[in-house]
């Protein structure tokens, strides 16, 4: 593996070196390894950190043949700035994380993805306002869980996209127990305009919501809201016939908060409509979502998620059976995700999780007509040798398959050792 693959990461430990020198001169005691981890500059908490993976990967295409194996290493540093705390009025946290991976044989698979966040809470007498936004730029094998999720059942390979998700919420307090609020929501979906990728659309998706909860117990509020959005398309290319845009409304009401003593989350259920522009889709399906965690013992605790709803996928189909005319592929998902942690030991501790997801897609616009599966499972383990130092392993198995014509099914299994510094 050549040397200079690993020239993006360099500058970034003369950065790390300097602040922990510098916080061990200013605190004018002696340098500790745990001192390059958290510091602060005035009323910034700066948390840097570093994970060392080795993995292997049985199928590093997600395809049934040919089967391609091949060793990882991947690199991924980070850091984090963070004013405030939960327990301040006024917080904000800004923070980078990079991941640089390298294949053992498949060299020209080589990639390196980029991810900003940003997350702020601003909190007064009577209003409040809360945004998050992320910029992930990623230039790896799209397939397995991100591509369906997404409703993907045509994976191409390393593709290089761009996801731009943004949220913010502004809410007021009318009284003790009513705070109506309105939220807006967008998505930008961008792929790379060069070689297969042109059977993906970008996409740019726009929801604005309108709803209010209302106190029912000191820790639990219902919650009622409706919404209204699009999904815009763009071709990649000149080649790429156009398959207008898509349009949706809907509501739900639910309930947010601890729920019982010992269960905290949120629960809704809704309608959503959603119909295109050349008036070839017009889907009308109610809606769902849960999402809770519990502790079941003092050690051990659990979570679950579940959703149900309509999406757009940026794979375009045939309208009316007509290969000359194009549309937008509408899709229904059901995603379930469930896990269980287990922390072990005080001084020392031992982390075991064990992990689960699923997805279901239904896609039947246009000329598809098809049911697309995802599974996987997963189990990780890390040992805390210090505060800031973590080792551990994880294994993954992750299977697809689709009904109908036009996709192909797969399985990969991968086994992972790492080490993580930081807090």
């Amino acid at each position: 593996m050549e040397s200079l693959k690993f020239n993006n990461c360099k500058g970034l430990w003369p950065a790390i070196t300097l602040a922990g020198l510098m916080v061990s001169a200013t605190t004018g005691r002696a340098f500790e390894p745990r001192d390059l981890f958290a510091f602060s500059v005035g009323p910034v908490v700066v948390r840097p950190s570093l994970q060392l993976m080795g993995q292997y990967d049985d199928n590093i295409f997600f395809l049934p043949q040919p089967r391609v194996d091949d060793f990882l290493f991947l690199l991924r540093p980070g850091v984090d700035f963070r004013i405030g705390s939960l327990d301040t009025q006024h917080r904000l946290t800004v923070g980078y994380d990079l991941t640089s991976r390298f294949y053992a044989e498949n060299t020209s698979q080589d990639s390196t993805d980029h991810l900003f966040s940003f997350d702020a809470s601003l909190n007064w007498t009577r209003v409040r306002v809360g945004a998050n936004a992320g910029f992930q730029y990623l230039t790896g094998i799209l397939g397995g869980y991100e591509a369906t999720q997404d409703g993907i059942f045509l994976p191409v390979g390393k593709v290089d996209r761009l996801y731009v998700p943004i949220s913010a919420t502004v809410s007021y307090a009318l009284s003790e127990k009513t705070e109506p609020y309105v939220r807006g929501d967008i998505r930008l979906t961008d792929y790379d305009t060069g070689g297969a990728v042109f059977r993906y659309y970008d996409l740019f998706q726009w929801r604005a919501f309108a709803g209010t909860t209302y106190k029912i117990t000191p820790k639990t509020r219902l919650l009622a809201e409706g919404f209204y959005g699009q999904w815009l398309t763009d071709p990649n290319s000149v080649l790429q016939p156009e398959v207008g845009d898509a349009d949706s409304a809907g509501g739900s009401i639910g309930v947010t908060g601890q729920v019982f003593s010992r269960l905290t989350g949120t629960a809704k259920v809704g309608v959503q409509t959603v119909w295109d522009e050349i008036g070839e889709t017009d889907l009308t399906e109610p809606t769902g979502e849960i999402s809770f965690s519990a502790p079941i013992t003092e050690k051990i605790s659990a979570n679950l998620g579940y959703r149900h709803d309509i999406s757009v996928s940026p794979q375009g189909t045939t309208a009316g059976g007509d290969p000359s005319r194009r549309m937008v592929l509408v899709y229904i998902q059901d995603s379930l995700t469930a896990g269980v942690t287990g922390r072990f030991g005080a001084a020392h501790p031992l982390t075991i999780g064990i992990s689960g997801s699923y997805i279901l897609n239904g896609y039947a616009t246009g000329g598809v007509i098809r049911d697309g599966e995802f599974y996987r499972v997963g189990l990780n383990t890390s040992y805390q040798i210090k505060l800031w130092m973590n080792v551990g392993a994880s294994y993954e198995y992750g299977s697809s398959s689709y009904s109908g014509s036009g996709a192909s099914d797969y399985d990969y299994n991968r086994v992972s050792v790492f080490a993580t510094f930081g807090f």
